[in-house]
């Protein structure tokens, strides 16, 4: 995949293999692909809690994303993490 580039018309199948954490935006979690290839999932508003209850818990998460759970990136979108170590994987629609 590209850096900075929706793929349109593609999807990513990939695998929950641990929960990074669970930020107040979205979680982050580790994926894997078919392939074998791990990324960074960065998943931006995600419904997990209402915002009135708080920032949601690492077993919130879990109960969203349960480890192995299979999923499918809509149209999926690459960019730099801020640090510029790497690239995520991100997804800013919960439909996507």
């Amino acid at each position: 995949m590209y850096v900075r580039k929706v793929h349109s018309g593609r999807y990513l199948l990939c695998r929950v293999l641990v929960i990074l954490h669970a930020g107040r935006v979205g979680p982050a979690l580790a994926v894997m692909d078919p392939l074998g290839h791990a990324f960074q999932l960065s998943v931006y508003n995600y419904p997990i809690l209402p915002c009135s209850l708080g920032a949601p818990t690492q077993q919130d998460v879990e109960a969203a994303f349960p480890l192995g759970a299979i999923l499918a990136v809509k149209e999926p979108l690459v960019k730099w993490e801020a640090s510029g170590l790497g690239a995520v994987l991100r997804v800013k629609s919960p439909t996507d």
